[in-house]
C-alpha cells in the first residue's frame, strides 16, 4: 500500500500522526490528513511510517494481532526500509499484549526476518510495556541471532539511542 496526497477526512474514527512523512496501514479504506502524507486507522492494529527527518522506520502495534498478520506487517516495515535504504527500526510493543509464545518468536526472529531480508547490519529499538516477558525475551534472541537490537520502557530513551546509534544507509 502506497500513501497519497488527498483532501481531509473526516476525524471521527482516524488517528492522526503529526511529524510523519509517510504512514502506511493494513486497511484498504484508510484516507490521509489533510496537509500531511499521513495514513492510518484504529481498527488495522498496526502504523508503519518514516519519521520526518529521522533514519529509521517506525511500526507501532495498537493491538494484539494473528501471528500470520504481524508477519506481513513486519515484512512491510522491511520492505519499506529497503526501498528507503534504511536499516534501523523502532518498534512499539506498548499497546498491544503479547499472545506469541516463545517457540513462535524464535522461530519468527531466526527464520521469517532472515527470510524476509533483515539486514544482520540492522539496529531494531523495542518499546515494551515494564514487567511485560514478552518484548524482553524477544531482545534476548534478535541478540543472540546477531541484531543490534535494545528494550526500552520510554519512547524518547528509544529514539535517542537510534540516533546515537544511526544504521548504514543500505
Amino acid at each position: 500500500m502506497k500513501g497519497t496526497s488527498g483532501s481531509s477526512p473526516p476525524n471521527k474514527g482516524y488517528l492522526t500522526i503529526c511529524h510523519c512523512a509517510k504512514v502506511f496501514s493494513s486497511v484498504e479504506s484508510t484516507v490521509l490528513a489533510k496537509g500531511r502524507d499521513t495514513m492510518a486507522s484504529e481498527t488495522s492494529g498496526y502504523e508503519l511510517s518514516i519519521p520526518e527527518g529521522k533514519t529509521w522506520v517506525h511500526l507501532r502495534f495498537s493491538r494484539s494481532m494473528p501471528m500470520k498478520q504481524t508477519r506481513a506487517t513486519v515484512k512491510q516495515a522491511i520492505d519499506l526500509a529497503s526501498e528507503h535504504g534504511l536499516s534501523s527500526y523502532l518498534v512499539e510493543l506498548t499497546h498491544s499484549p503479547a499472545d506469541v509464545g516463545s517457540i513462535e518468536q524464535y522461530q519468527f526472529i531466526h527464520g521469517d526476518l532472515v527470510e524476509f531480508g533483515l539486514s544482520q547490519f540492522s539496529r531494531i529499538a523495542l518499546v515494551g510495556a515494564e514487567g511485560e516477558p514478552s518484548p524482553a525475551f524477544a531482545e534476548t534472541v534478535f541478540r543472540n541471532a546477531g541484531y543490534s537490537c535494545r528494550l526500552f520502557h520510554d519512547l524518547d530513551e528509544a529514539t535517542r539511542w537510534l540516533q546515537s546509534q544511526a544504521g548504514p544507509k543500505i
